[in-house]
C-alpha cells in the first residue's frame, strides 16, 4: 500500500479539529432544543389528559374537531413560537461558527500547501475573511439555507398536529400520543442539525477552494479527500483521490465531511490509494456495511464499480451535489460506460 502523504496526514488532523468544533455547536443546539420539548411537555400532557377525560365522558368530538379546541390551538401556537425562536438562534449560531470556519479554512489551506510544497517558504496570498464570507455567502436572511431553516418551523408544527390527530383517530393513550409528539419534535431537530452541519462544511470547503484560487500561481487544482470508512457513502469513496481544476467547486452532499487537498505546482506527485482500492482491501464485513448486500454482490462480481454508484444533481438554490444512487441506476451507468 502506498505511503500516506504528509499532506493527507495533516488534512486528517484538520478534519478531527473540525469535528470537535462541530460537536460543540451540535451540543449547544441539542441542549437548546431539548429545552423546547421540556417546556412544552407539561402543556401537552394537560391537553391530552383533558381530551382523555372528554372521551371517557362521551363528549369528545372527532379528532379533526378536537384539534380545533382552544387549548390544542394554544399548544400549537406555543410550539410554533418556540420553534421559530430556535430557528433564529440556530441561524445566529451557525453564522458565528461559519465565520470562524472561514478564517480557519484560510490558515489550513496555507498549511496544506506548504506541507505539500518543495519550498515551504513560497509566497502565499492570504484572503481577508470578510472578502471570503461575501464570496461564500453565509447562512444569512434571504439565503436558501436560511429559508430552509424557517420552513422547518411550520413543518414541525404540522407534524405535531398530525401526530395528535392520528393518535386520537386510532384511540392511542395520551402517553403514547405524547411520546409520538416528542419523537416528531426530535425528528425535526435532526433536520435543523442537518442544515447546520451542511452549511458549516459548505462554508469551510468553499473558503478553502477560494484560498487555493487566490494562489493559482502555486496551486494547480485539488483532489477529493474522503474519510475512508464504512460509513462514508459510495459516491464519496469513489471520488477519493480524483483531481479537479481550480474552477470546480466541491459538490458535497448534505452532511458530507469530505475535504479538498491542494495540488501544488512543481511538487512531486505522490501516489494515493483510491477509495476503490481501499474498499477492495477491507474485510467483507466492512465492505457489506459500506455497500449493503445487493450492491456488494454486484460490485464484487464486476457488474458495477464504485464510480457507477455516483450520481450528481444540481439545484438553483444549493448548486451541485454528488450522492450515492440506487443499484439499478448504477447498473445503467455501468452499461453506458462499456
Amino acid at each position: 500500500m502506498p505511503r500516506t502523504p504528509a499532506v493527507l496526514r495533516l488534512a486528517r488532523n484538520f478534519r478531527a479539529d473540525l469535528l470537535d468544533g462541530e460537536s460543540q455547536v451540535t451540543g449547544e443546539m441539542v441542549a437548546t432544543y431539548r429545552g423546547i420539548i421540556k417546556r412544552l411537555r407539561p402543556q401537552l400532557d394537560s391537553v391530552l389528559a383533558q381530551l382523555a377525560a372528554d372521551k371517557a365522558s362521551g363528549v369528545l368530538p372527532s379528532p379533526l374537531l378536537s384539534a380545533r379546541r382552544d387549548d390544542v390551538k394554544q399548544l400549537l401556537a406555543d410550539a410554533e413560537r418556540e420553534l421559530s425562536r430556535f430557528s433564529k438562534a440556530t441561524a445566529t449560531t451557525v453564522n458565528r461558527h461559519q465565520s470562524s470556519l472561514v478564517s480557519l479554512a484560510g490558515k489550513q489551506a496555507r498549511e496544506l500547501v506548504r506541507t505539500a510544497a518543495v519550498n515551504p517558504n513560497l509566497r502565499w496570498a492570504q484572503l481577508q475573511p470578510d472578502h471570503v464570507e461575501n464570496l461564500v455567502g453565509l447562512l444569512r436572511p434571504g439565503t436558501p439555507a436560511h429559508d430552509l431553516l424557517e420552513e422547518l418551523v411550520p413543518t414541525g408544527v404540522d407534524r405535531v398536529r398530525e401526530a395528535m390527530i392520528s393518535g386520537l383517530a386510532v384511540g392511542r393513550t395520551p402517553e403514547k400520543i405524547a411520546r409520538e409528539v416528542q419523537d416528531v419534535l426530535g425528528g425535526n431537530m435532526g433536520r435543523f442539525l442537518t442544515v447546520a452541519r451542511t452549511e458549516d462544511m459548505r462554508a469551510y470547503r468553499m473558503a478553502t477552494i477560494e484560498n487555493f484560487r487566490a494562489n493559482a500561481d502555486v496551486v494547480s487544482g485539488w483532489r477529493w479527500h474522503a474519510s475512508l470508512s464504512y460509513s462514508t457513502c459510495a459516491a464519496c469513496l469513489s471520488l477519493h483521490g480524483e483531481f479537479f481544476p481550480l474552477d470546480q467547486d466541491m459538490d458535497g452532499h448534505a452532511n458530507c465531511r469530505c475535504q479538498s487537498i491542494p495540488i501544488v505546482k512543481d511538487a512531486p506527485v505522490e501516489a494515493w490509494q483510491s477509495g476503490e482500492e481501499w474498499l477492495r482491501a477491507q474485510p467483507e464485513d466492512i465492505q457489506q456495511r459500506a455497500l449493503g448486500d445487493a450492491k456488494l454482490e454486484a460490485w464484487k462480481s464486476g457488474e458495477i464499480s464504485l464510480a457507477d454508484l455516483r450520481g450528481h444533481s444540481h439545484s438553483e438554490e444549493f448548486g451541485g451535489s454528488f450522492h450515492e444512487i440506487g443499484l439499478e441506476k448504477a447498473k445503467a451507468n455501468a452499461g453506458a460506460s462499456r
